[in-house]
């Protein structure tokens, strides 16, 4: 068995992804807190689900590539599902592109070096991907385009100054916006250097689900639920389910593929529907 990285891993995406992944791989679950990794771990055992664990802050890249050292050293990796992220609610605007921006390039560089042939990485953007997307112009990509740049950070962080507004769109949630715009196209422009060593990458894109993070945004989920044709919170389990056909042998020729699991927003906000 291969082992199987899970960043967020103590969360309910995480959690429900361990279950599944489980089966088949020796799992390292990874968390910026050892006691919830610690009832992640009581909830799997349950189900009969043995995992490694490992607290790292993602946004601190010395302990991410301590990870990725550590998980080579328990075998080789067959898969990375970076779930690891902050919410709107969750924190300030700075903390949330240090951890949604900053840490899924580490996570992806880092990994890089130590994954190999017929492995894997599904990384997971957001509904805010995809409406930032529509109005991404040139401005926006000569930041985000460049994570190597000393001053990445900084440019993000004014970026993000120049798009919020008091009274319409408040900071966090721009940081949000730009940092998952941010992992989502730098996963897809990882396509070509990632398979030159027959790793393949791929990226998922949530609706609105039924975790205590995705809850917690109570007021944006209403909003977007307008727009979808399946009004209900998806779950957990159908977001591990997609994960597993990313990271599974049926999907030995897609890479660089965004897997909405959203109720329908992506399309009902972007063609005009038959009968609407």
């Amino acid at each position: 068995m291969g082992v199987c990285v899970i960043t967020g891993g103590a969360g309910g995406m995480g959690i429900a992804i361990a279950r599944m992944q489980g089966k088949e791989h020796d799992l390292l679950l990874v968390d910026v807190s050892q006691v919830k990794l610690d009832a992640a771990l009581e909830t799997l055992r349950e189900d009969g689900i043995q995992a490694a664990t490992a607290v790292c802050d993602i946004s601190d890249r010395g302990c991410v590539q301590a990870l990725a050292e550590r998980a080579a050293a328990m075998g080789e990796i067959s898969a990375v599902i970076h779930t690891a992220g902050l919410s709107p609610t969750m924190a300030p605007a700075p903390r949330i592109v240090q951890v949604n921006a900053l840490g899924t390039y580490y996570i992806i560089e880092e990994f890089f070096k130590v994954m190999g042939e017929d492995s894997s990485m599904v990384t997971v953007a957001s509904l805010a991907t995809h409406m930032m997307a529509r109005n991404a112009g040139e401005s926006i990509h000569a930041v985000v385009d460049h994570p190597d740049d000393p001053d990445f950070e900084k440019r993000l962080n004014k970026l993000i100054d120049s798009m919020a507004a008091p009274g319409s769109t408040p900071a966090a949630g721009a940081a949000y916006s730009v940092s998952k715009y941010f992992s989502w196209r730098y996963t897809r422009r990882n396509v070509l250097r990632f398979w030159s060593k027959g790793i393949r990458i791929n990226c998922v894109t949530p609706g609105n689900i039924a975790t205590p993070m995705g809850k917690a945004e109570e007021a944006g989920c209403a909003r977007t639920a307008a727009h979808m044709a399946i009004k209900r919170y998806g779950t957990p389990e159908e977001i591990a389910a997609a994960v597993a056909f990313l990271t599974s042998a049926a999907a030995g020729d897609t890479t660089g593929a965004d897997l909405p699991v959203d109720g329908g927003f992506c399309c009902c906000t972007s063609f005009p529907q038959v009968g609407a």
